[in-house]
């Protein structure tokens, strides 16, 4: 299956979705074929998911057609290499992981060697607000000096980051977040191409869903054909809405909070719980929902500390969500926190007794039917090919990637895969519905063959088959921080995340 934000990449300038990006590009081309030359250095900035890495790759195009005019073709040699990332004169560097002055050093090398086949070398900088300090010292120097037939385009959402000595050698391109009526063109443009069938009030609710996002829009759109297939009705539509979302909206949450007791609003949202909410999605329209009531707020001293009170507890409930085995906990604690009158201490103490917790399921997923697997494959071909699933889910989503790169596939019974986990916690996540499907579609992607994928847990001690290495966080001198009371969860982030 395809990967929709991924195949549906704007090739061309005349195809960008954002309508600023594309006008500045289109002016910037025409200036190329009236006066023969266009600045060398640019900065793209914009919210995430804008366009601005695409807009940096037609770019690229652009300068290296062979077909003169004011956009990239899009089927020449050269478009058709740089499409594909082949092409070694166009070099990517991601700054969030690159950050240092030692890859300013190696780009640098690289640079200054002629390029190997097109007309021009690109250079992007992607996330370019990482870089340290001494990074953009060294990249200062590049900039005021650029080699012949060499292009720098650094791609930011905190153009604020950026030193003011490097902004202002670089013409600066604004992406805005995609307007309703761009948002819907592409849209159907995916909807036609994959011959979906989809209503109108679903269209409308990826859209708003979708936070202005080109990414964010078509990651849904992918996310929804997985879960209930090509034809998506207005019942799939809030059956699939309610569980990510859920039907306790941020607005109905914020009104409790000012009228509602605490018990109340904690069970609400264990019901959620129950119901499979994504809490992640729903955390994040509750901050943006609350910050918009924060902005409204004018010189009203006392509106404004409540709802900064209210934002500082979300960011808390956000940090603690990656490692809490309840993903509805940290916003109950939030909930609770922000509840709590200051001073005031509870006069009685209650044992709480765990109830079992009841399994939502749908009628479908109550029995995963074996099937007869379409092809054939061997255990040993798997294990071969891991590398290659890893890499095919992560485009899908990077948790179930890292996840997966502890695990390791130890037995095929028919069609029926069993992955060894290492830990209860990846256990859990892993065997959630969506993330499953997820995994069977790649697997049938990369091997041909239908595969129904089961997890079990490691024996007690044994390591899982990765290792990464260990990041040292403590100053030099001071005592490294106590281990967490939840030694399994903690050691389980430190493999993922060191």
């Amino acid at each position: 299956m395809a990967v929709y934000y991924l195949q549906y990449r704007p090739q061309t300038i005349s195809e960008l979705d954002n309508s600023s990006g594309r006008e500045v590009l289109g002016s910037i081309f025409k200036k190329k074929v009236v006066e023969g030359s266009i600045p060398k250095s640019y900065l793209f900035c914009g919210p995430k998911g804008s366009g601005k890495t695409s807009a940096a790759r037609i770019f690229a195009k652009a300068v290296n057609c062979l077909k003169e005019g004011t956009d990239a073709c899009g089927k020449c040699e050269n478009c058709l290499e740089i499409g594909r990332g082949k092409s070694m004169d166009i070099m990517e560097m991601d700054a969030a992981s690159n950050r240092g002055i030692d890859e300013v050093r190696m780009l640098k090398e690289k640079v200054f060697l002629a390029p190997t086949k097109l007309k021009n070398k690109v250079i992007i900088i992607d996330e370019a607000q990482m870089m340290t300090k001494e990074a953009f010292g060294a990249l200062l120097k590049l900039l005021e000096e650029p080699p012949a037939n060499t292009y720098f385009i650094m791609c930011t959402t905190d153009p604020q980051k950026i030193p003011e000595t490097i902004v202002s050698r670089l013409v600066k391109v604004e992406f805005n977040a995609g307007k309703e009526e761009d948002l819907k063109m592409s849209l159907d443009r995916v909807v036609k191409s994959e011959e979906l069938e989809m209503s109108q009030t679903v269209a409308a609710g990826l859209i708003a869903k979708s936070e202005g996002s080109f990414r964010n829009l078509h990651r849904l759109l992918n996310e929804l054909v997985i879960e209930v297939g090509k034809k998506i009705g207005d019942e799939e539509w809030t059956k699939f809405s309610s569980r990510i979302w859920g039907t306790y909206g941020a607005g109905e949450l914020l009104s409790d909070l000012e009228t509602k007791e605490v018990e109340e609003i904690l069970a609400k949202i264990e019901e959620m719980a129950q119901k499979g909410v994504d809490f992640s999605a729903f955390l994040e329209r509750l901050v943006l929902t609350s910050q918009q009531q924060l902005l409204a707020g004018g010189g009203d001293n006392e509106k404004r500390n409540y709802w900064v009170r209210w934002i500082d507890q979300l960011i808390g409930a956000s940090g603690q969500m990656k490692y809490c085995p309840l993903s509805q906990l940290p916003l109950e604690l939030a909930v609770v926190k922000f509840k709590e009158k200051p001073g005031s201490v509870p006069t009685t103490t209650k044992e709480i007794i765990p109830q079992p917790k009841k399994e939502v399921v749908s009628q479908k997923d109550e029995k995963i039917v074996k099937k007869v697997a379409v092809g054939s494959v061997s255990l040993e071909q798997i294990a071969e090919k891991w590398a290659e699933v890893l890499a095919k889910v992560k485009p899908y989503n990077h948790s179930i990637e890292a996840f997966l790169r502890a695990t390791k596939p130890v037995e095929l019974e028919g069609n029926e895969l069993t992955v060894e986990v290492f830990y209860p916690f990846h256990k859990e996540r892993l065997e959630e519905t969506r993330n499953r499907r997820v995994i069977e579609e790649v697997l049938k992607l990369v091997l041909g063959s239908e595969l129904v994928f089961v997890c079990k847990l490691g024996k007690p001690g044994v390591k899982p088959p990765i290792v990464v290495p260990k990041v040292e966080s403590v100053e030099a001198g001071s005592k490294p921080a106590t281990e967490p009371e939840n030694k399994d969860l903690y050691q389980a982030a430190r493999e993922i995340f060191g």
